[in-house]
């Protein structure tokens, strides 16, 4: 039996094919193999690239955000008072605490996709859903008349508990018994999703993002309300600010005295000063300082953060404590990259190579990760210029993309000139979605590059550099690869040219 297999990761092929150094993969790569041969499969590894693979990769990244389930104890606790129960109504193939279930997308010995398409009445429901769909859940169960446990946040201001709970103090007529779970750390067990709420961070404020709103459209959007907001930071800033923030927490509560949030000036004030003289940092005080900030504008409050005595305790702990001192690297003006280019071979790739590197990082203003991150689909050549695309950049926090255009100037240093001959000497074809600076191996008359989709290293292209200065300038370690980038900026803005 032969069996096709089409990815868009060259990594993936090269290890099933010809195995990894790393145990893991080459595990996997073993397990593959060992079931081609047990099953009689001939198996074809087919590369393709991104651009031909759009809907699937489009669905492998959609990510099920409240896959988190409860703890197996606190479950079988309520499945012997209130079950048992015949079926997990929000659940998938790994967390699902019951033989029966249903579940968000097609799983593996799922009964059927999409609880709210199912009948719930005959049957004792087991319920834990997303925050955002408990209006729905509520809906369902009083439509079908059906039973079953429903496990929710405990969250007085929410804009579901109205539902179960008209008055404000009695449970709705519907509601047959409850139970307040025991609160510990792992109550609910994280999910496979990075970003996933419960089981990964108990956010002390998250409460304060719930409105109470009648209309059932404006309940579901503020549900969804806070995954927006963590949204508005990377994951790692999120944690980050999360730690501190329960620091800060921990801190105020241990005093009995102070309010953690919304927090009062003069008592951030003096955690700000205790921060500053039990660790002696400034980034750990700049931490605790926007951590606070993060917190009172997610939840939003106004921060204490914006008083002037606040302010006054942050600078003063730059001051006192001193900043770290940045050795900056010195620009490289575009005499020296001449230099450079007249002192190398271009008839030998490599030094082409090097070459090109350079001056698209002078030209573009590139930043090392973004000049070796070109792909040979996203250069474009025009009458006069060219444009390249860069997909993500340090600068680009909402990974937009960018297009950044450089023009043809002629003479030695001349960008588009430069990397056409790169180009066409390696022989790209333009439509691949492939990397052009990618390691190169030397062959007995000639350079290729390795069929594997990696680009060469900060440290391969840092290292080359130091050697092309070598011949040209006194002292080469006063340059970096940055030095190309603050060069052509600076060069930039001496004649003239605006941001």
């Amino acid at each position: 039996m032969r069996i096709a297999w089409f990815t868009d990761n060259a990594n993936v092929a090269s290890i099933v094919h010809s195995g990894s150094k790393v145990p893991e993969l080459q595990d996997l790569a073993l397990r593959i193999f060992h079931v081609c041969v047990s099953f009689g499969i001939s198996l074809e590894l087919k590369w393709i690239p991104r651009s031909v693979n759009s809907e699937a990769d489009h669905l492998s990244r959609i990510i099920d955000f409240d896959d988190y389930t409860l703890n197996d104890d606190v479950f079988h606790m309520l499945d012997f008072r209130w079950g048992p129960h015949t079926i997990d109504r929000f659940a998938c193939s790994y967390n699902a605490k019951l033989s029966r279930f249903n579940s968000r997308f097609f799983q593996p010995g799922t009964e059927a996709v999409d609880a709210f398409l199912q009948n719930w009445d005959f049957e004792n429901n087991w319920i834990l859903s997303p925050v955002s769909q408990i209006a729905r859940v509520i809906a369902h169960l009083r439509v079908y008349k059906a039973e079953g446990t429903f496990v929710i946040p405990l969250w007085k201001s929410s804009y579901f508990l109205p539902l179960l709970c008209d008055n404000g103090r009695h449970w709705n007529t519907f509601v047959h018994d409850w139970v307040v779970l025991p609160k510990f750390k792992q109550l609910f067990v994280r999910g496979k999703a990075k970003n996933g709420l419960f089981g990964a961070r108990e956010l002390s404020f998250i409460g304060l993002w719930q409105e109470v709103f009648k209309d059932p459209d404006l309940q579901s959007l503020s549900a969804r309300l806070q995954t927006t907001i963590l949204s508005a930071r990377a994951p790692a800033t999120v944690s980050m600010y999360d730690r501190a923030f329960r620091r800060w927490k921990e801190f105020a509560l241990s005093k009995h005295e102070l309010s953690y949030l919304p927090a009062n000036p003069m008592h951030v004030a003096v955690y700000l000063q205790y921060v500053l003289e039990s660790t002696r940092s400034s980034s750990s005080v700049d931490t605790a300082f926007y951590s606070i900030k993060w917190a009172h504008e997610s939840a939003g409050l106004v921060s204490p953060t914006d008083n002037p005595l606040v302010n006054r305790v942050w600078e003063a702990a730059k001051r006192i404590l001193g900043a770290k001192r940045c050795h900056s690297k010195e620009p490289l003006s575009i005499e020296i990259i001449k230099d450079i280019i007249s002192a190398a071979d271009l008839s030998n790739t490599l030094q082409l190579r090097n070459i090109c590197l350079y001056v698209l990082c002078y030209a573009g203003f590139f930043r090392s990760e973004e000049v070796t991150s070109i792909r040979r689909n996203h250069i474009t050549f025009h009458d006069g210029y060219m444009t390249i695309k860069v997909e993500k950049s340090k600068t680009d926090q909402l990974r937009q993309g960018d297009e950044v255009i450089i023009a043809q100037s002629g003479g030695s240093a001349c960008p588009v000139s430069i990397l056409r001959d790169y180009l066409s000497r390696l022989n790209i074809d333009p439509q691949l979605d492939e990397l052009i600076f990618r390691q190169l191996v030397k062959t007995k008359s000639f350079y290729k590059m390795v069929n594997k989709d990696k680009p060469i290293s900060y440290t391969t292209f840092r290292d080359h550099l130091s050697k092309s200065l070598c011949s040209v300038v006194p002292d080469p370690s006063v340059y970096g690869t940055h030095s190309f980038r603050s060069g052509g900026a600076t060069k930039a803005a001496n004649s003239g040219v605006g941001e």
